[in-house]
């Protein structure tokens, strides 16, 4: 018999192929944009200058870097309409945003492996998907910061 908290096969939302193949892109292009990205930061390391050559040159490096970029700010975009037109023509709840609830569950997960509450850690594990969620989208946020304005500019005020 399954776990009591865990989720039968009713009750989680299986993943269409238009979501997969979104998350593949993302993924893909949050790769391509660190491979590209931090030679082109560190482009006086021995390591950077190894990866530029392999990359084809700064410049050949600087254009697939513009490329990801664009394929990432694609799939946010068609995230947020497809997210948009689920919410408010299907009517279906925004299931991935996380609530108090989730962050409650992580700290009843945490502390009992850090020894400071007794007892075992909850086995309901449907939260940690919801907050990978919401870190993502604030990676995807901070990466768009940076890539539009630069880390220096956006910190120099510090």
């Amino acid at each position: 018999m399954a776990a009591q908290n865990e989720p039968t096969r009713e009750h989680r939302a299986e993943r269409t192929a238009a979501q997969q193949i979104a998350f593949l892109i993302a993924a893909v292009a949050i790769v391509g944009l660190s491979l590209t990205g931090l030679p082109q930061t560190f482009s006086e390391e021995r390591w950077a200058h190894y990866m530029i050559v392999i990359g084809g040159g700064i410049e050949s490096l600087r254009i697939m870097h513009r490329i990801f970029a664009l394929a990432l700010l694609g799939i946010a975009l068609y995230h947020v309409l497809a997210a948009g037109y689920s919410r408010y023509v299907l009517g279906r709840r925004m299931g991935m945003i996380p609530g108090f609830t989730d962050f409650g569950a992580l700290l009843g997960r945490i502390l009992p492996n850090l020894g400071l509450t007794r007892g075992d850690a909850s086995p309901n594990t449907a939260f940690a998907l919801r907050i990978e969620y919401l870190l993502i989208a604030i990676a995807v946020v901070i990466l768009g910061l940076t890539g539009l304005v630069g880390p220096d500019d956006l910190f120099s005020g510090f």
